[in-house]
């Protein structure tokens, strides 16, 4: 009984928590979202925000984008890291890492700060490959 009241309390507290977070999703490179090919050499990067439910108001205050030229390299990337960047903007973001070659893949991912100062997970990796 004891177990089943913590666990109960932790999820619960787990569902509290994620309230009043954004996610940034649907993730878009050059207006596509994983686009086979780019041909701009710093291509213009998107994302969209998800409010957590009963959350209003809630507004981007912060962006960190990471891009790298495998899935498993985010965590260390060898393109890009922007930082923290203060700025309401999710739409045509400049990419302003190393320069890219032809053929180069890149993987990349958004992490946004609400109005609270909160920070979100890290979005589903995204793509582009550079054209030739």
């Amino acid at each position: 009984m004891k177990h089943l009241i913590f666990s109960t309390l932790f999820i619960f507290i787990s569902v509290l928590i994620s309230f009043g977070k954004i996610t940034p999703t649907k993730l878009t490179c050059e207006y596509l979202q994983n686009p086979s090919v780019v041909d701009v050499m710093q291509p213009r990067l998107a994302w969209i925000n998800i409010a957590g439910e009963g959350e209003r108001g809630q507004t981007q205050t912060a962006w960190q984008i990471r891009v790298a030229t495998s899935k498993t390299g985010l965590e260390k990337p060898d393109l890009w890291d922007s930082g923290k960047v203060e700025s309401v903007e999710s739409n045509r973001i400049q990419y302003a890492g190393k320069p890219l070659k032809s053929r180069t893949e890149c993987y990349w991912q958004v992490r946004v700060w609400d109005k609270n100062g909160e920070v979100s997970k890290w979005s589903e990796p995204a793509f582009w490959r550079m054209g030739s």
